[in-house]
């Protein structure tokens, strides 16, 4: 069902696949539009952002994060990417023969981000 529902809207099926759910009414909002803007596209991944806002936002975002994700408009998506997610979850990732499931946004940014390398002060000699 998730290939038919990329091939429905030309997004590349790739080793892993992400899907999203952001509210722009959300406080959470410009947290992850900051982390989407800051965020190189992996070659690897297909991003999928169903966005939950007005028409004219989710044409800005889908030009400004065009290159990193496929932005969907939630209102008018096929309803299967709902089911797919699931209630009361916001992310779902599919690879590596699993599926995980975030309930929150930035539980999954801190997860997903590469830990930062040790400066040279953080380092502990033994």
């Amino acid at each position: 069902m998730l290939h038919r529902l990329m091939a429905r809207h030309d997004i590349p099926v790739r080793a892993q696949v992400t899907v999203l759910r952001i509210d722009y009414a959300h406080p959470s909002f410009k947290t992850m539009e900051e982390w989407l803007s800051a965020r190189a596209p992996e070659p690897d991944q297909s991003l999928i952002i169903l966005l939950t806002a007005p028409e004219w936002l989710c044409g800005i975002k889908s030009k400004n994060w065009g290159a990193k994700a496929a932005v969907l408009s939630a209102s008018q998506c096929h309803p299967a990417w709902d089911t797919l997610v699931r209630s009361g979850y916001t992310v779902a990732e599919w690879g590596h023969n699993r599926v995980r499931r975030f309930t929150d946004q930035q539980l999954y940014m801190s997860h997903s981000m590469p830990y930062p390398p040790l400066a040279r002060q953080d380092a502990i000699e033994l």
